[in-house]
């Protein structure tokens, strides 16, 4: 610790040169007989000087006792006279700081005989302060020890001597003795006086502070703190109180900080206190005055003088209220309490004036909130910031604060707003190593938006700029690789990962991405199902990188493949090598090895796997999963009654937990179990658990329960007439809808928001909707259940009348789609292999009619051609060209393929009965209403399509071109057989 600093607060506290000793010349004596030297006599010298004494003039009173001693010296009679006036002349000259000169005086003076006892009193006083002052300690102790060992002298000036003797040891920086002083006459010093008790406390304080023996500091502050209202150095008192809290802080002690720190009053507390104390010292100076203690008035005067000057400087120091408050906010996070912390700096940030201490302090506070993710708080902070602090002379964290506000606002998922930050930053700060990451930030937004063309060029701009050995280069490369990747580029992106290992070989960059990018490019072969090539690259990755954070997944994709090439032994061997520090892979490679046993019709093999996953993993979040297929394999087996059970003993045990994967599958897979009659036993015991667990106020629970249920009471069979199914429908819709008040993403399955998603947007609520689906693709990005989110966001779009986004949407689904895609047709169109796949498809052509009529019309086409999408969609996809040809007046071009509808897919009667009645339209504006009566009859003759709304419409359409014809064909001839087409 550096010693002159506190020292220069601590010398006046007790270094107390008299500024009015008031020690009159009666004390002396009477004046000696005058005499006559340069125009003054004897006596007006000495009155001269006197006076000047008295009033404080020392420079004037030590010239005419010098003059009274350098004229009348020797003279016969002016022996006593001269002899009194030495003991002024060396207080005169201690007050002057003409020390060298007064400490003989001093001495010859107290070698004198006969002297007034208050006068040699105050001459070993002012003796004492003497040799301090000229470095001779032990002389002054001495001195002043007299006065203390003096019982004779009175009690307020032994006091007085007796700190200024402890003061001697500080001065010469023993400070094991002044410890040892200071505690031994602490508690005397305290009986005569708080104050003074006081002076002496700080005194050892600092000793215990130099001494390093910070405990018993820390002790001795807090007790200084509860009396501070005895404590006249305010001002050096909180400077040593800020200074031991510091002490504590840098140690890792913050409890200890923080107890000093948080009882530093404000600076303008500490200005009001220290300007009280002043208030009352300058009244004891007063009343000291006129009792004439001069040591008492040396002490007070001294004191006084430096109180105001500290008071004066104190003031005047601009960052005190901000160092403290960053001190202990800084103990608050070493203490990991950083909440409190950041609610200091906070108060701190708003309330003081900018200076650099708050610059500094407002990024610490936006790294605090950072870490709490509390990402809107650090946003505004960094408002805050620019707000306060942007106009000062310096700003050295001002692009960090804006880096962090980019990063604030990229932790609320806002990617496009955090992209146009980031760019910010990089636009303000572009030769600066912090710019550059701030571009490529502003790209790995972009990504994060799946927007991966927008992305990739952002990338490539910026590595133009880059050479190879450049900080950002690796990255900037890597990450347009992976834009290719998550694009399903597979060849471009294998190309950008060679380029950057090359770097790596070549040019010794980072190698970071080393084993990112060897899994990555073997990935991308088996999502090309190039299989052979895959299992290559993935058992050399197991060789090369066995201690890979990707070691699992690789493992789990070469069991993958070795399964598609038919090699389920080998596959299962792959499966057992994945570690347990990679606990989800680890319990996916036990699902994949039960599905292999289930290939190979292994009841007896699949159910020891399972028994054996749940005694090995009786925490895992699949255990759920596991006694899923425990329950299958008992129905497997024929016994029912066991596969009940365990089902229902895994939603007991497991219903009202967060997420679990397959536990949804064990409440759908109950409606198996409950056949005929029993199928009413199963609706009553879900609505028995689900009132049980609406009172118990498990609201998991609650919410698994009305989803199975309102699924059970939608498959249960009854009428087959088309309205009782719509209603059926609407109460299930209605049924799930209402789930979304009990509904948390991040705690729901999937499955179950995908559903509750759907069936708000069914009733219109299409903002509530796009929350579900926005939660399942925040919280589930890697769930099957994520296309139906991205296809639910784009269906809401269309419906909102909000077409580009819905196009973006369906843009989304069909990129990210865990289905298959086609390969590109002659039009380069792809599409996803799936029921949904279809119907984003005609609603993306639909969205294209008029923006993109060709394209619109080859999405058709692709659909219509396809053997892998369902007959349903294929159906539609023929409707829908029809219905586009009428939309361009192309009559005569829409009839096949209405005709196409109603001759091939007469498993959907709602599409069949739809292009018998549009079809029939055609031929009315082609001005063939014979051939419209003739379509229109055949569509109301049908059994299979009566009371659809085409039917009815039909009806009046035949009725007004003439009456329904008989059928020229027996009754339902005209229907073809079933074919490979439906």
């Amino acid at each position: 610790m550096r010693t002159a600093p506190a020292l220069a607060l601590l010398l006046p506290v007790l270094i107390c040169i008299p500024a009015d000793g008031q020690a009159p010349l009666d004390r002396i004596g009477q004046n000696p007989a005058p005499a006559v030297s340069g125009g003054k006599t004897a006596s007006e010298l000495l009155a001269t000087g006197e006076k000047a004494y008295n009033a404080g003039n020392w420079e004037a009173a030590a010239t005419a006792f010098e003059n009274f001693i350098t004229n009348y010296a020797g003279l016969e009679g002016t022996e006593a006279a001269i002899t009194r006036v030495k003991p002024l002349l060396a207080i005169c000259q201690v007050r002057l700081g003409k020390l060298e000169e007064a400490v003989p005086l001093l001495e010859e003076s107290l070698a004198l005989s006969g002297l007034d006892e208050n006068v040699r009193v105050d001459l070993l006083f002012f003796s004492g302060i003497a040799h301090m002052r000229t470095g001779k300690a032990d002389v002054a102790r001495q001195n002043l020890g007299k006065i203390f060992n003096d019982a004779k002298v009175e009690r307020g000036r032994r006091m007085e001597a007796l700190v200024l003797a402890g003061m001697t040891y500080i001065l010469e920086q023993n400070w094991k003795e002044a410890i040892s002083f200071f505690q031994r006459y602490g508690d005397e010093i305290h009986q005569f006086s708080a104050e003074a008790g006081a002076r002496a406390d700080i005194l050892l304080l600092h000793a215990l502070m130099q001494e390093q023996q910070w405990d018993e500091a820390n002790v001795q502050a807090l007790k200084l703190d509860a009396n501070l209202d005895q404590v006249r150095q305010v001002v050096t008192f909180s400077t040593l109180m800020i200074q031991l809290g510091a002490h504590f802080l840098d140690e890792g002690e913050p409890y200890k900080a923080i107890a000093l720190l948080q009882r530093v009053p404000n600076q303008k507390k500490i200005e009001r206190l220290q300007t009280a104390m002043l208030t009352a010292a300058q009244a004891d100076l007063k009343f000291a005055s006129a009792a004439g203690n001069s040591i008492r008035v040396s002490q007070l005067q001294t004191s006084v003088e430096e109180m105001q000057r500290e008071l004066d400087a104190f003031s005047k120091m601009p960052e005190f209220d901000s160092a403290a408050r960053l001190r202990l906010a800084s103990a608050y996070f070493g203490l990991g309490r950083t909440r409190e912390g950041c609610l200091i700096l906070d108060q701190m940030v708003r309330q003081m004036e900018p200076d650099s201490i708050v610059e500094s302090a407002t990024a610490s506070l936006m790294r605090g909130w950072m870490s709490l993710e509390r990402y809107a708080r650090a946003a505004r902070t960094a408002d805050l910031y620019i707000e306060r602090c942007g106009n000062l002379a310096e700003t050295p964290n001002k692009a960090d604060v804006l880096f962090l506000k980019a990063q604030a606002i990229e932790g609320q998922s806002l990617y496009r707003e955090a992209a146009d930050a980031y760019l910010e930053v990089a636009k303000e700060f572009p030769d600066q190593p912090i710019g550059a990451q701030a571009q490529f930030m502003a790209a790995y937004n972009v990504l994060q938006l799946e927007n991966y063309d927008e992305s990739g060029s952002m990338l490539d701009q910026q590595a133009k700029s880059l050479k190879v050995t450049d900080a950002m280069w690796p990255h900037v490369i890597f990450w347009r690789a992976m834009a290719y990747y998550f694009d399903q580029q597979w060849e471009p992106c294998r190309q950008q990962l060679e380029k950057y290992l090359t770097a790596v070989d070549k040019d010794h960059i980072d190698a970071e991405y080393v084993d990112d990018a060897r899994f990555r490019i073997a990935y991308s072969h088996f999502s090309e199902a190039l299989y052979p090539e895959a299992i290559k690259e993935l058992k050399q990755f197991e060789t090369e990188f066995p201690t890979s954070e990707w070691l699992a997944e690789a493992l789990l994709t070469l069991g993958d493949c070795q399964a598609a090439e038919g090699d389920l032994e080998d596959a299962a061997a792959s499966y057992s090598r994945i570690g347990i520090e990679a606990p989800g892979f680890y319990d996916e490679g036990w699902m994949k090895r039960g599905n292999l046993l289930k290939v190979q019709k292994d009841l007896p093999g699949m159910k020891k796997l399972f028994t054996e996953f749940l005694q090995t993993r009786p925490e895992s979040p699949r255990i759920a999963e596991a006694l899923q297929w425990l329950g299958w394999i008992a129905k497997q087996q024929g016994d029912l009654d066991e596969a009940r059970k365990i089902y229902w003993e895994a939603i007991s045990k497991f219903g009202n937990d967060a997420v679990r994967p397959g536990l949804e599958d064990i409440f759908l897979a109950l409606q198996g179990f409950y056949s005929g009659s029993d199928r009413k036993l199963l609706e009553t015991r879900f609505s028995d658990e689900l009132a049980k667990a609406q009172d118990q106020g498990h609201k998991r629970m609650a919410v698994r329960l009305g989803w199975a249920l309102a699924k059970l009471r939608l498959a249960t069979i009854g009428s087959t007439d088309p309205h009782a199914k719509e209603l059926r429908q609407q109460r299930y819709q209605i049924e799930l809808a209402a789930l979304v008040s009990e509904i948390e993403p991040k705690d729901t399955a999937p499955m179950i928001l995908a559903d509750v998603g759907d069936a708000l947007a069914a009733n219109g609520d299409t903002k509530q909707a796009k929350e579900i689906y926005e939660g399942l693709r925040k919280w589930w990005p890697r769930s099957p259940e994520r296309d139906r989110a991205y296809a639910g966001l784009g269906f809401a779009s269309v419906k909102e009348g909000n077409e580009p986004e819905a196009l973006e949407d369906f843009d989304r689904f069909e990129k990210t789609s865990i289905m298959p895609r086609s390969t590109p047709d002659e039009n380069g169109i792809t599409l996803v292999q799936s029921d949904l796949g279809g119907e984003v498809a005609i609603a993306r052509s639909k969205l294209l009619a008029n923006r993109d009529p060709e394209k619109s019309l080859q999405i058709l086409l692709a659909l219509q051609r396809s053997k892998a999408m369902p007959a349903r969609i294929r159906g539609e996809a023929f409707l829908e060209a029809g219905r586009r040809h009428v939309s361009r007046q192309q009559f005569r071009e829409a009839l096949p393929y209405f005709e196409q509808v109603y001759l091939l897919f007469n498993r959907y009667p709602a599409l069949v009965a739809s292009a018998y009645f549009e079809r029939g339209q055609a031929l009315e504006k082609l001005g063939l209403p014979d051939k419209a009566r003739e379509v229109y009859s055949e569509l109301v003759t049908r059994d299979d399509l009566k009371g659809t709304e085409s039917t009815k419409q039909g009806l009046e359409r035949a009725q007004a071109l003439g009456g329904v014809l008989a059928p020229k064909n027996p009754e339902g001839a005209l229907v073809p057989p079933s074919s490979s087409h439906d």
